[in-house]
């Protein structure tokens, strides 16, 4: 899903990247998903499209999202929002996907 983008005439319009749109990783293992804006005092913050963000997860001030020990019920959508001084929004979504372990 592309970066979404809204503006209100106040600067550039404030946009979203993520270092990985879609993660398959394998059971017990880590997945880090990072987000950036393209301004740097734009509050940003994750949030899971199904519910709640895993309790063995976190996030830290440089807007990466670190799920630990990932399993089956960790899969599905992430999404970093960010909101800037000036109102603007924007958000970018990630995918999580475990793949069987052989």
């Amino acid at each position: 899903m592309p970066a979404l983008e809204e503006d209100n005439s106040v600067g550039a319009p404030l946009s979203l990247s993520i270092s990985k749109k879609h993660v398959n990783s394998t059971p017990g293992g880590n997945v880090y998903l990072k987000c950036d804006a393209n301004d740097p005092s734009a509050k940003l913050d994750w949030t899971r499209k199904s519910g709640d963000l895993p309790s063995s997860s976190q996030i830290f001030e440089n807007g990466t999202l670190v799920l630990y020990r990932v399993s089956a019920k960790d899969a599905g959508a992430y999404i970093c929002s960010a909101t800037s001084a000036a109102g603007q929004k924007a958000q970018v979504e990630a995918v999580v996907e475990l793949s069987p372990v052989s």
